[in-house]
């Protein structure tokens, strides 16, 4: 008798220990700071397409909590360069899963807006869904990896009845 209370008790502490919503694995997002030089690209099934190089500011507090991708640069239809449109995104990853983003589409020169949601995956790579929060009818489904050296964010989705395909593909420039 003795010996099963102090086991309860064990049991009773790593039961609770291990569904408590704080366990989940924080993101560790050191690798992604920095600034990148990128090539953004949209493309749609009725023959849009849609490029630009693009500037990525990762930006990090000293707690690590969280990252704010900044992302902003020209892009036009590639039949016609250069670009010519302003484009700028603004997409926030914290350390308890959860994404807000400016834009469905990462970053374009008129703001649809995302609604607030989680993502999965505790390191490269991470993965999110993408909707208007406006009612729009775009939803975006991403894959973002991330290296010391690397960022690609890479999307598949619908505005509507078309289908879109979104890619940005950058090296760091600076750290």
């Amino acid at each position: 008798m003795k010996v099963t209370k102090p086991l309860i008790v064990v049991a009773v502490i790593l039961a609770t220990g291990l569904f408590q919503p704080s366990a989940q694995a924080r993101v560790d997002f050191t690798n992604l700071s920095g600034t990148y030089t990128a090539t953004y690209r949209l493309t749609t099934d009725t023959g849009t397409d849609f490029t630009g190089v693009v500037t990525v500011l990762a930006r990090q507090p000293a707690n690590g909590n969280k990252v704010q991708l900044s992302v902003f640069g020209y892009f036009g239809p590639t039949s016609t360069p250069p670009p010519t449109a302003a484009m700028v995104g603004i997409i926030t990853l914290n350390s308890h899963h959860t994404i807000l983003a400016d834009n469905v589409f990462l970053a374009l020169s008129t703001q649809i807006p995302a609604s607030r949601t989680t993502f999965t995956g505790d390191h490269s790579p991470l993965g999110f869904t993408l909707t208007n929060s406006s009612g729009g009818g775009a939803t975006m489904t991403y894959t973002m990896r991330f290296n010391r050296t690397r960022l690609t964010i890479s999307g598949t989705g619908t505005s509507g009845a078309t289908h879109v395909s979104v890619s940005l593909v950058g090296t760091k420039s600076s750290p």
